[in-house]
């Protein structure tokens, strides 16, 4: 493991951002998780696989 190696929050994928393809390039991105007062956006690391399965499900 590289030092910049980190892992995907929702599958445990290895992300390695020193490779620099789409695939294993670590993303930023915001996820609504519903609460009582309403939606409270989360940033978690995710790879492009499971950003395909969560914009799948986004509404």
């Amino acid at each position: 493991m590289h030092k910049n190696d980190q892992l995907c929050e929702k599958c445990g994928y290895l992300v390695n951002p020193s490779q620099g393809t789409l695939v294993n390039r670590p993303i930023q991105m915001g996820i609504n998780i519903n609460t009582e007062k309403g939606k409270v956006t989360e940033v978690v690391l995710l790879c492009e696989k499971c950003i395909e399965k969560e914009s799948l499900i986004k509404d």
